[in-house]
């Protein structure tokens, strides 16, 4: 019972889960940036006409 976090972990399969969150956050993250990237890129367009 006494078993280290990270062996616990692996035995139940949940460092799996938890990768695969951290993953789709960081890609969430990463296309919220790129599109409000885009967005502003299309406002300082404009504002430059």
């Amino acid at each position: 019972m006494n078993a280290p976090p990270k062996d616990f972990m692996e035995s139940n399969g949940k460092i799996y889960v938890v990768v695969a969150v951290v993953l789709v956050i960081i890609i969430g993250l990463f296309l919220y940036l790129f599109n409000l990237d885009r967005k502003l890129s299309r406002l300082e367009k404009e504002e430059k006409k």
